[in-house]
């Protein structure tokens, strides 16, 4: 982006080291590496070594012209090119990022890989408070009469599962989750411009004080522009209910189902992710064959089968979790929106009592140092 001003400025170096560099084109790769080849007076300065950093199971370059992405392979990586070619590739192993539970969603996608996680580097709880799974497939039917919506060509949104996401972020805060450990990924960016909307609505003073409790996510972004970032808690909007568009891609999968740290709720429709041959593998990592049968060896399959939201009432976030853990399930958008609704109105009567019993303390105090006055 800032080649030209570097240039200018006689910027000269022995060694590059790209990060990402499975997103990037061969060409931004190549101009990259003429900076140390030297300008003018420095012409000729050789290049010793490059790094590059990146991972080619996740996204590919962002090529927009289809007949140069289809016939000519220009969203090719230089990174993918020279392992195609059997150049030798360090694999790192090891990861310190997720929930066992959580990296095992996208371990398939490492056949070589022993892949291995640091459980001495990672204090996360066996589960999330309030929330039955580390992860969950969250299957978001119709609403209103409607899935996907298509408003302009290739602008793709989903109110349901926009009403769902923004719902599940609510219910996380009203438990104490921070708002800024929380991210809201979406497949398209109709769908990012939609969930904004009903977040600045629902969740933000403009509307209605009540809202200032919630406050807005730490980050509310594509999947695309997501890759290499993290957050504790991630809430995924697929969008797509009628085909599976660029969501066949595996390597967008692996960078949706990679972002979280200790929680992952995936919003999408169970139908077409099941007829899609191409994200087979990912149907069945969200539905691993343990959930079936619970730790006295009783088959869960009826309390699974239905893929709705799992939640576990009377926890809350930086506290113990109950021991039994009986789950409530959401049945659909409209009862997650009455649940937090409830939530909501309880949490504010309990503010308002706290707020009540804070001003007669106060009163009490004033008529006692009048009278000793």
């Amino acid at each position: 982006m800032h080649r030209k001003a570097l240039v200018e400025l006689g910027f000269v170096c022995d060694n590059v080291v790209i990060e990402e560099a499975a997103q990037m084109t061969e060409l931004d790769t190549f101009l990259s590496l003429s900076l140390a080849l030297g300008h003018g007076r420095d012409a000729g300065h050789a290049l010793r070594r490059v790094v590059l950093i990146g991972d080619v199971q996740q996204n590919a370059p962002i090529v927009q012209n289809a007949s140069l992405r289809m016939h000519s392979q220009l969203e090719q990586s230089l990174l993918q090119r020279l392992t195609r070619l059997g150049v030798p590739v360090h694999t790192l192993e090891t990861q310190v990022r997720a929930h066992s539970e959580i990296a095992a969603l996208y371990a398939w996608r490492y056949p070589n890989v022993n892949f291995t996680t640091n459980g001495a580097k990672l204090d996360y709880p066996n589960a999330n408070a309030g929330l039955k799974h580390t992860f969950q497939f969250v299957d978001v039917g119709n609403y209103q009469g409607r899935g996907e919506t298509e408003p302009t060509p290739h602008m793709y949104q989903n109110l349901g599962e926009a009403e769902y996401a923004v719902g599940l972020y609510q219910y996380l805060r009203l438990l104490g989750y921070p708002a800024k450990g929380i991210t809201i990924l979406t497949a398209y960016a109709g769908q990012k411009a939609l969930i904004d909307d009903i977040l600045r609505q629902r969740c933000t003073g403009a509307a209605n004080r009540q809202n200032e409790i919630f406050g807005l996510p730490g980050h509310v972004t594509t999947i695309d522009r997501y890759q290499g970032e993290e957050n504790d808690i991630v809430i995924v909007s697929l969008v797509r209910t009628r085909a599976p568009g660029y969501l066949r891609d595996q390597r967008r999968m692996t960078v949706a189902l990679s972002r979280a740290r200790q929680g992952l709720y995936v919003l999408g429709r169970g139908t077409l992710l099941r007829s899609c041959v191409e994200l087979e593998s990912v149907w069945t990592a969200l539905h691993p064959r343990e959930r079936a049968t619970d730790d006295d060896g009783d088959n869960n399959e009826e309390e699974e089968e239905n893929d709705d939201l799992l939640v576990v009432p009377g926890e809350m976030y930086g506290q113990p979790l109950l021991e039994t853990r009986a789950a409530v399930r959401m049945q659909g958008v409209e009862h997650l929106g009455q649940y937090v609704y409830e939530m909501t109105k309880t949490r504010l009567e309990y503010e308002k009592q706290q707020q009540q019993q804070q001003q007669l303390l106060l009163q009490g105090s004033e008529e006692t140092s009048s009278r000793t006055d």
